[in-house]
């Protein structure tokens, strides 16, 4: 990753070196468990999920852009995978 994508604001070097991604938000419909630290746990369907708001405590959260990736269990049947397209880093020959 760049270095001028590396600000404080959006860069955990925890990362560096562990497989990850960044989902960028295009306003579109989201589906997610929601967990707060009060020990909330709650659901939210919709739109433009920047910020989430905790039904129970009130916290307002800013819904980051950054995934952990995982590799796929035993039952990895294939369906529903994308293939990235690797920057100049990361490209192979294959």
């Amino acid at each position: 990753m760049s270095d001028e994508l590396k600000t404080p604001e959006r860069w955990d070097d925890r990362w560096d070196d562990k497989p990850h991604g960044w989902v960028q938000w295009k306003g579109t419909n989201v589906c997610m468990d929601f967990h707060c630290d009060c020990g909330a746990v709650g659901h939210v369907d919709g739109l433009f999920a920047y910020h989430i708001k905790c039904g129970a405590c009130g916290k307002v959260w800013e819904v980051d852009g950054h995934v952990f990736l995982r590799e796929p269990g035993d039952d990895y049947s294939g369906e529903c995978t994308l293939t990235a397209a690797m920057d100049d880093e990361g490209a192979s020959d294959e």
